[in-house]
């Protein structure tokens, strides 16, 4: 499944050091492969939240997408608390 990335999810990674960005566009690559197939989530944890999906880089970090016909579009990454608080935010 092809995987795109908001303005909103850019700015999040603004400050992140090279490596980690790198991370990060691993598990979206591995997340558009994945997705679909929950057996074979393995690491990721990918889970439903509310309209959206949240998948994990680390324990406490996560990347927020939104399934949409063409494709994965990832709009956050925060720790837990962040995208708790991002979430009522929106309601």
């Amino acid at each position: 499944m092809r995987t795109f990335v908001t303005p909103a999810f850019e700015r999040c990674l603004k400050g992140l050091p090279e490596e980690k960005r790198r991370e990060i566009i691993e598990i979206i690559k591995q997340a558009g492969v994945q997705f679909g197939f929950p057996h074979e989530h393995g690491g990721l944890s990918i889970r439903p939240y509310g309209a959206s999906y949240e998948c994990r880089d680390a324990l406490d970090n996560r990347l927020v997408f939104k399934k949409k016909p063409d494709g994965l579009w990832f709009t956050f990454y925060g720790n837990h608390d962040e995208v708790r608080r991002r979430a009522r935010r929106k309601k």
